[in-house]
């Protein structure tokens, strides 16, 4: 059975973790957990996944856009990172600096943005 393991990097991003994890049971079928942690507790959250390769599994972070979470798992980890990040629609996210992301390797990390409705 194919899993997510939702991580947040914060209580603010609970809320919008627990809307994807809706999304995903209803219309995938797919099995999600959501864990509220920090890159300096994240090699622990990891190490209760290492030893189960044969599920598939994703791991998908929710936070800031440059909070650095994605970056380390991807670094830490055999599963593909997904990096959702939620645009405010009340703030001034419409434009955002490419350049913020060319100091980071990215190649390991799919970036994903929403608009709030």
């Amino acid at each position: 059975v194919s899993r997510c393991l939702i991580i947040a990097s914060s209580v603010n991003d609970i809320e919008y973790g627990q809307k994807i994890k809706s999304i995903l049971n209803e219309t995938y079928n797919l099995i999600c957990e959501i864990r509220l942690c920090s890159i300096q507790n994240i090699n622990k959250i990891l190490s209760q996944y290492a030893f189960e390769h044969c599920r598939a599994t994703v791991i998908l972070t929710v936070g800031q856009l440059n909070n650095g979470l994605a970056m380390f798992i991807s670094s830490n980890s055999l599963y593909p990172v997904i990096h959702g990040f939620f645009l405010d629609s009340e703030k001034n996210h419409h434009l955002i600096d490419p350049n913020t992301f060319l100091s980071r390797d990215l190649s390991s990390v799919t970036l994903v943005f929403s608009m709030s409705s």
